[in-house]
């Protein structure tokens, strides 16, 4: 995985080199006619995509690169007599654009661009760690996705309306740090607001709230915590 980077776009899989069921994920066969339906993800058709983008969440960009596994495709070329490129590695850009890479032993993409704030790059490695069953027999310890804030919390918001979401801290006391007590108080952490079909730490930043990019989100500082002093009521100075 490298964060800020993409491949060159002449690299790209092509639509047509896909297999049939793939295919029809490329944006413009899936959203130039219209789309509905929770596996459209059609915000990725922006004039400045490569033509080779397929519109598809992170995890469903994951899963078409499996699909053209070595295996699947010794398969189909088994069944049908040939078989489309191997899939090496993928790059998941902003609003769910997904591009496919094709296998090249012993190298990743020959060419890129770095500092791009909302792309991703995925390179297939075959027997890495945390890919069979296996590697996980053995429990190395226990990771909190976080326990800084209250999880579970649903947010209803106005559209089109300015307004502001409050995250507090838990009401327990964090494992692992004697002596820190919270008690609900307004957190200091930062935010970013993404699509419901996205995956936390890998999708951009959704188009329908402002701010709309990474960089943006990461300049947006919380507001500090807030005193309320006593009301001064005239009639009881």
């Amino acid at each position: 995985l490298v964060e800020n980077f993409r491949c060159d776009a002449g690299e790209y899989l092509a639509a047509s080199d896909l297999l049939p069921d793939w295919q029809s994920h490329h944006c413009s066969t899936k959203c130039d006619p219209g789309c509905t339906g929770s596996t459209c993800f059609c915000s990725a058709t922006t004039p400045q995509a490569p033509t080779q983008a397929l519109c598809l969440s992170p995890a469903l960009c994951r899963d078409a690169c499996t699909a053209h596994g070595e295996q699947n495709l010794a398969w189909v070329a088994a069944q049908t007599g040939a078989a489309p490129p191997q899939c090496g590695g993928y790059d998941v850009g902003p609003n769910n654009q997904c591009y496919l890479l094709p296998f090249v032993a012993g190298s990743d993409c020959t060419a890129g661009e770095d500092n791009l704030l909302e792309f991703v790059h995925f390179r297939k490695v075959h027997g890495a760690v945390c890919t069979h069953p296996s590697d996980f027999s053995s429990q190395a310890g226990i990771l909190s996705i976080t326990n800084r804030i209250q999880v579970g919390v649903d947010f209803i918001l106005t559209p089109n309306v300015a307004q502001s979401i409050e995250l507090t801290e838990p009401r327990e006391p964090i494992q692992g740090e004697p002596g820190l007590v919270l008690q609900g108080r307004i957190v200091r952490d930062r935010i970013m607001v993404i699509d419901c079909t996205g995956t936390c730490g890998v999708s951009p930043p959704t188009e329908y709230a402002v701010p709309s990019t990474v960089t943006q989100w990461t300049r947006t500082f919380p507001a500090i915590d807030f005193v309320d002093p006593p009301h001064h009521d005239n009639e009881n100075p």
